[in-house]
């Protein structure tokens, strides 16, 4: 068959999930595709042969990136922990809590990861503390649940959440 596009044969392609990826079938065809599909329960018994129990890991998480608009903000401290640079007193903790979530972004957290970052540079909070801004009707906008592989539910922020923390926390910390 050819397509009429530039006159180029069309191709046919499947593609099957399994346990270690998926595996594409194509052809000229249908029927090419179809027949080759017939073979798949015998390459996926050799496969299996092959792999043996060998496991997949999943791909890490995002990792953080540097962001420079926090500079004066937020540091790494040597432990590789991270640090506000801005009085305590003048912070509430929605601010932390959202400076963390910018901080750490694309990497979800789930709220017990949260409370604790948000314990170790700020004040002493629990995950109750931080849930109700990840969970609050009033910031629903701002964050994105996310479920992990292992079954945890995490956030991170949405783009409305980026915005908020470059619009309003980043100046009022004395940046931007």
């Amino acid at each position: 068959m050819v397509s009429e596009e530039k006159g180029k044969p069309v191709r046919y392609v499947v593609s099957v999930r399994t346990d270690f990826g998926f595996v594409g079938v194509e052809g000229e065809s249908v029927d090419d595709v179809v027949k080759a599909m017939t073979h798949l329960p015998e390459l996926m018994g050799r496969a299996y042969a092959k792999c043996g129990e060998i496991s997949f890991p999943r791909p890490p998480p995002p990792t953080p990136t540097e962001k420079p608009e926090l500079e004066g903000i937020m540091k790494r401290s040597p432990n590789g922990t991270r640090e506000i640079l801005i009085p305590v007193s003048r912070l509430s903790g929605k601010e932390v809590i959202f400076l963390m979530m910018y901080d750490q972004d694309p990497r979800p957290l789930t709220t017990s990861e949260l409370a604790e970052l948000v314990s170790q540079c700020w004040k002493r909070v629990g995950s109750s503390h931080v849930s109700v801004y990840l969970t609050g009707k009033a910031y629903k906008d701002y964050f994105v649940t996310v479920q992990l592989p292992e079954g945890q539910t995490a956030h991170r922020l949405s783009g409305v959440g980026r915005d908020y923390v470059r619009s309003e926390i980043i100046p009022k910390m004395g940046k931007g």
